[in-house]
């Protein structure tokens, strides 16, 4: 049984948009420096018209993915970074590869202790004024600015922390601080860069960013880093796999 007419602009951008999105699947699952197949080809595999084959190359092209080169064809740009949630969340160890696995790198902003802001000492569970660690950073992937942060840690953990610590990601700065986290909570939001972001991010403003809210727990499952966290939305790829537990019947 169908449903809608083949006929008409609508029809036509309604092709173009689902052949986008299986197109953009293959993309981010591909390595640089590949390309796609050439129009007529994809034109038999999907049995749409060279205008729709064209105009879901020219949406994948708008996004970043792709780049169409005169007598060469459409050549994969993609430079997504790709996290585990798991791994985001500091619950799971690293894969090999993945951008926490020693690809990424940190540059220090600011480091200082001073009492802790309203917002950052409720998150924490603390009274305000409370003194903390305050750490603004940019982290750099594959030589890239990627993740601006800031981050807020509590007494006592923040007394084992020391800037040389500092080298690769969080996770890291935190493991060889000798303290231990049992997981995280993540607010996540889609956002536009503002003027600082783009300058610390080396973006244009307006550009897609992801905000990133996160509190860390524990080995006694008590809150002590709050993060606020905004990172580059053209580079940002997150996966994530969870299981039902006790699986019956749907509904």
């Amino acid at each position: 049984m169908e449903f809608g007419r083949r006929t008409g602009v609508r029809w036509r951008a309604a092709e173009a948009r689902r052949i986008r999105d299986l197109l953009r699947v293959e993309v981010l699952h591909r390595g640089l420096d590949e390309r796609l197949l050439p129009e007529d080809r994809l034109m038999a595999r999907f049995g749409v018209s060279r205008a729709v084959v064209r105009d879901a190359l020219e949406l994948l092209r708008s996004e970043g993915l792709v780049e169409r080169i005169q007598g060469v064809g459409t050549r994969v740009c993609n430079t997504r970074t790709r996290f585990d949630l798991a791994e985001y969340h500091g619950a799971a160890k690293p894969s090999r590869g993945s951008a926490l696995d020693g690809r990424i790198s940190a540059q220090i902003l600011d480091w200082r202790v001073l009492p802790l802001p309203d917002v950052a000492a409720e998150a924490l569970g603390l009274a305000a004024n409370r003194p903390g660690l305050r750490v603004d950073y940019v982290g750099w992937c594959d030589h890239e600015p990627f993740v601006v942060a800031t981050n807020y840690v509590r007494m006592p953990e923040a007394l084992g922390m020391e800037p040389e610590l500092f080298r690769k990601d969080w996770y890291r700065l935190l493991e060889e601080s000798g303290i231990t986290l049992t997981g995280s909570t993540l607010l996540m939001e889609a956002s536009l860069a503002d003027r600082y972001d783009a300058e610390l991010l080396g973006v244009e403003p307006g550009a897609p960013v992801l905000l990133y809210e996160q509190v860390i727990f524990g080995a006694d499952e008590v809150p002590f880093n709050f993060a606020l966290v905004r990172a580059r939305g053209d580079r940002s790829v997150m996966f994530s796999r969870a299981r039902r537990e006790n699986p019956g019947p749907a509904g």
